[in-house]
């Protein structure tokens, strides 16, 4: 593949509309969970509510799939 396409496919398109990234919701839910005294039970449930926080505040979770 020729190079400029590589560094292309490389840079990151950045707005202030862009979606919150995976590390924007960890970092909510590692606080939520930190909040709730770091139990062992259901991570997912801080997750949920990071990513719900997130969509409410009017942007959507970036939801990454697996190319087939």
């Amino acid at each position: 593949m020729p190079e400029d396409l590589m560094q292309d496919m490389e840079t990151p398109i950045v707005s202030e509309e862009a979606p919150p990234n995976l590390e924007e919701i960890r970092l909510l839910a590692y606080q939520y969970w930190e909040e709730r005294g770091r139990p062992e039970d259901s991570p997912e449930q801080d997750w949920i509510r990071a990513e719900h926080e997130i969509a409410s505040r009017g942007r959507q979770p970036l939801i990454l799939t697996a190319a087939v």
